[in-house]
């Protein structure tokens, strides 16, 4: 079945600005809306087993891309992992503002976000492991870069601080580990020190490192929202809301996660 069967078809796509997808779905209409639409600005893409050559192609004629989420899904073969995903990273146009990439357990390239420089949003979610790659990011400087999120795991701290060092200056909006069980006080120190313009932080605090929130929260004077983890070996719910409560200037959301 082809978009040729379809009477007005292209006129009532014509406008298509939004698309979400899988990679399984039949393998010619990624080269047939290659060839009729240049101007999608949202793509949302499930990589499934199969990922075929035409959604190189589609990726490929985009003029006006702003917004890129990959899913690395189940049962993805090798040949799709070393070749064709990052042949359509590579795609990518300059014109993206935010980048979200799922792959947790997969190991994918990621010196290609390189290329953003307009770039103003990234979240990353892969295992600590699979950000081998990350040590060619770490010099890197996104100039427009204000909103970071490692909501698997996060790279090699010394890497992670030398990215942040680069590109602290702009950001208001840090999320590290969200989904992840790591800490490192180290890390947090070095965020309370050098980014004084975040306005929201997502955080994790070992029982023992109190003045650690404390430090943070006398830093940030338009810090207005904070998330934190507690119960197990992080702070005690009593803990946070109380130093919260007592060093906080700005802040108007508190979110108390427990484990």
């Amino acid at each position: 079945m082809t978009f040729n069967l379809f009477f007005g078809a292209k006129g009532c796509l014509k406008n298509l600005s939004d698309l979400r997808c899988n990679s399984n779905i039949y393998i010619d209409l990624f080269y047939q809306l290659s060839q009729i639409y240049y101007s999608i600005q949202s793509f949302t893409l499930e990589a499934k087993r199969i990922v075929s050559n035409g959604l190189v192609d589609l990726i490929s004629v985009q003029r006006n891309l702003k917004y890129f989420e990959m899913i690395l899904c189940y049962d993805l073969e090798d040949n799709v992992l070393a070749n064709i995903i990052p042949s359509l990273m590579l795609k990518l146009p300059n014109t993206l503002v935010k980048l979200e990439l799922f792959g947790e357990d997969y190991c994918i390239p990621l010196s290609f976000i390189a290329n953003f420089s307009n770039l103003q949003e990234l979240e990353l979610s892969f295992e600590d492991k699979n950000f081998i790659d990350f040590e060619k990011l770490q010099y890197v400087i996104f100039p427009r870069l204000q909103v970071l999120k490692f909501s698997g795991e996060y790279p090699r701290v010394e890497l992670l601080m030398k990215f942040l060092e680069n590109n602290g200056k702009n950001l208001k909006e840090i999320y590290i580990g969200e989904k992840g069980m790591c800490c490192d006080n180290s890390l947090n120190l070095a965020i309370a020190k050098f980014y004084p313009n975040l306005s929201k932080l997502y955080i994790r605090i070992k029982h023992n490192e109190l003045e650690t929130l404390k430090i943070i929260l006398n830093n940030y004077k338009i810090l207005e929202s904070i998330k934190i983890w507690c119960g197990m070996d992080y702070l005690s719910e009593n803990e946070a809301l109380e130093t919260v409560t007592k060093y906080s200037q700005n802040i108007h959301e508190l979110i108390i996660l427990s484990i």
